[in-house]
């Protein structure tokens, strides 16, 4: 499809998701401020070389720049050489740094990076938890203490997505699939998943599980009940303004393997409330990216650097198991505001 085509069917469907919820939060009686539209532009994608592992589930950048990616069927942590250009954003080059063995790593989907502690925290489909592993120790540390309802995910659909606010003092994770009897009072075959959160007040504290917000991924391709055809949540990013971003991974295999992977913009509530077992919906959900990826399965997104003119990156990798593509992309959010072109 083309890109510009690609673009424009987004900003419609963008608009047409914030007007609907826009609607919803006036029922429910919560003033949401103005709804201002915001568009990622995607810069480059490549195809990643030889030598790096194919089984890339998750992504994050430490602080020296360089991206930790995990694999998802051998327990292990690779280190990527990502040279991005920082007037256009667009990927120079990609190299594999080195491989870590992470003890005890199974089904390993998401991971953050913690700013506070230089260190990785991991979240694992088998258990599941989410546990942190040492750069300087080359081991693993300590688990995340998790609310009773996460430990009844569905295996390999369980803890997917796990990310760290640049403040170093929240922590998100969400489950790829809803739990079995997670629905929506009123909505027919509705399976929503859970954003939960976590914070503490400094990098000595442990993790404590706060709240949780449910989360509605779009239908595939309109059709929930379609047996060729699943999507879900595969990762959360959040950036350096709070704004908290969704990728959606959408798998068809109507005719041969085809994958879509959609962005999405979440507001997760301030405020958390005196009972944070209530299941109550996120704020707000609006579509700024939309994209027919072929057989690349999106699934790992992390923040990158930000360009000279300020605008803020995104990386996003794919699984490249059994017949997917294995790829890589920059998408940038515009500091203005306003939506370029790609280039032809």
């Amino acid at each position: 499809m083309n890109k510009v085509m690609v673009m424009v069917m987004s900003l419609t469907m963008a608009i047409a998701v914030c007007s609907a919820l826009a609607s919803e939060i006036k029922a429910e009686g919560v003033d949401s401020g103005a709804v201002a539209l915001t568009l990622l532009v995607k810069a480059h994608e490549a195809r990643r070389p030889s030598g790096i592992p194919e089984d890339i589930s998750g992504i994050a950048m430490s602080n020296d720049g360089s991206f930790w990616a995990v694999c998802d069927s051998r327990g292990e942590l690779c280190r990527l050489v990502v040279d991005i250009d920082l007037d256009s954003g667009e990927i120079k080059k990609c190299s594999l740094g080195e491989i870590r063995h992470v003890s005890g790593g199974n089904d390993m989907e998401g991971l953050a990076y913690d700013p506070l502690r230089d260190s990785l925290w991991i979240c694992d489909e088998k258990g599941p938890r989410i546990f942190e592993y040492s750069f300087r120790e080359r081991s693993v540390g300590e688990d995340v203490s998790l609310p009773e309802n996460l430990k009844k995910c569905i295996q390999n659909r369980s803890l997917e997505a796990l990310e760290i606010s640049p403040d170093g003092l929240m922590l998100l994770t969400c489950n790829e699939k809803a739990i079995p009897g997670d629905t929506i009072p009123g909505v027919a075959n509705a399976a929503p998943v859970r954003i939960s959160k976590f914070t503490r007040k400094n990098a000595s504290e442990s993790w404590k599980f706060i709240s949780q917000r449910y989360y509605l991924p779009e239908p595939p391709s309109g059709n929930m009940r379609d047996s060729k055809k699943r999507n879900g949540v595969a990762s959360v990013c959040v950036a350096s303004n709070g704004r908290i971003f969704v990728l959606e991974r959408e798998c068809d295999k109507t005719d041969g393997l085809r994958f879509r992977m959609r962005i999405f913009e979440v507001v997760y509530p301030i405020e958390d409330g005196s009972k944070p077992y209530d299941l109550m919906p996120v704020l707000e959900k609006r579509l700024v990216y939309d994209e027919d990826t072929g057989t690349s399965m999106y699934e790992g997104m992390c923040l990158g650097p930000v360009l000279k003119d300020g605008s803020q990156t995104f990386v996003v990798v794919s699984d490249g198991d059994k017949k997917a593509s294995e790829s890589i992309m920059t998408i940038v959010l515009p500091k203005s505001g306003i939506v370029k072109p790609p280039r032809p």
